[in-house]
């Protein structure tokens, strides 16, 4: 019965120090859950049907498309 009282007792403080020594979880938010931050600025989009210029000889084509749907 001692070691059982013994044990419990071993595990709770082992609890206690595991939360008290917890590390806050890391977010991509960089703000509080509960707080709503400002949105970045988009940047301008280039609709045009101008062919573009391939950066080397074997590049597929760039073709410019709306992307507001996807």
């Amino acid at each position: 019965m001692r070691i059982m009282i013994f044990v419990a007792a071993i595990v709770s403080s082992l609890i206690m120090v595991a939360q008290a020594s917890e590390p806050e979880i890391a977010t991509l938010r960089k703000a509080p859950l509960a707080e709503a931050p400002q949105a970045l600025r988009m940047t301008p989009q280039s609709n045009t049907d101008i062919r573009r210029t391939r950066n080397y000889p074997e590049q597929p084509p760039v073709i410019p498309h709306k992307i507001e749907a996807y």
